[in-house]
């Protein structure tokens, strides 16, 4: 309690220690004016001020301000300028400066630009957030700003934010229209899973390939055989060192035909395969198939496909 007191009357009358601080402040303020130093002094004017908060001090920093384009801070040192109480045997100066902070109030009243806010879109029961320059604004009406560049951004739950930037000048009235759309809640598109391959796709390709390859081989067999027997037989008989020549010569001939014979049956089951992977709604089959050549030599070569079933 008696520190607050004793702040509270330092703020109102100033020591002799407090003057001469403000006035070096000042001084120094004028120094930094001088080479250009706006900002260093409009920042000393400042300090000097909330020591004495007197109506000279408050116009000194309300004209920096001013040449600033900082109508707001200029206004609010300007009403604290002219509304300091007079006292009897006061100064002049501080006549004077209270006398110019009300004709700059007159002045800066039609200076101060203005925005008025309405926000687009939202169900009446719905209230929006509203930030102005970074600071939420409980306001959307005649709200005073300084000139220059200010951003206006509007939140509602359930959707986008909605965002504009508008460029003001002295005295404009101008109004900023924000429109908020709801997020969409529709479905993301479905997304095509790559196909899974039937183990019956994979056994016809091997089937297919087998078959072509021991077709092709076989065939090669029967047909240089043939070549020796046309040129050791007459057109009724061979002779008999050429008998397993002939044997073997047809039996690769039945085998090529049947190797063939799969491998076409084997194209036929890897095309049905490849379909029926692309159209199942399942992810795996339950079963696979093994189609495999078999061939009997104690029968001259008979040739003959076994279907093989496995199920999970």
């Amino acid at each position: 309690m008696a520190l607050t007191a004793s702040t509270s009357a330092r703020a109102a009358t100033p020591t002799d220690l407090d003057k001469d601080a403000a006035r070096t402040l000042i001084q120094q303020g004028d120094e930094k004016l001088k080479r250009g130093d706006t900002a260093g002094a409009l920042e000393a004017y400042r300090r000097a001020d909330s020591i004495m908060n007197v109506p000279t001090t408050a116009i000194e920093v309300a004209r920096l301000e001013l040449g600033q384009g900082k109508l707001l801070e200029a206004l609010e040192a300007c009403q604290r300028a002219a509304k300091h109480p007079s006292a009897p045997n006061e100064p002049a100066p501080f006549a004077r400066a209270r006398s110019e902070a009300t004709a700059v109030l007159e002045v800066l009243k039609e200076r101060i630009p203005r925005l008025t806010l309405e926000v687009h879109g939202l169900p009446f029961e719905l209230e929006p957030e509203i930030v102005l320059d970074g600071q939420p604004s409980d306001r959307t009406r005649d709200i005073a700003v300084n000139p220059g560049d200010h951003v206006v951004v509007a939140n509602a739950t359930g959707y986008l934010e909605a965002r504009r930037q508008i460029t003001v000048a002295e005295g404009d009235h101008a109004t900023v229209v924000l429109e908020l759309t709801p997020v969409s809640r529709e479905a993301p598109p479905p997304t095509l899973a790559p196909a899974t391959m039937w183990p019956l796709a994979y056994a016809g390709v091997a089937l297919a390939g087998a078959g072509a390859i021991a077709g092709g081989v076989t065939g090669g067999i029967s047909l240089m055989d043939a070549a020796e027997l046309e040129a050791g037989c007459d057109e009724t008989a061979c002779p008999e060192e050429l008998e397993p020549t002939l044997s073997r010569s047809l039996t690769m001939a039945h085998v090529s035909t049947g190797s063939f014979i799969a491998a076409g049956v084997g194209a036929a089951l890897g095309i049905t395969g490849v379909a029926l992977s692309m159209s199942a709604e399942s992810e795996e089959p339950r079963a696979s198939f093994m189609v495999l050549p078999v061939l009997d030599a104690q029968s001259g070569g008979a040739f003959g496909l076994v279907l093989a079933w496995t199920s999970e």
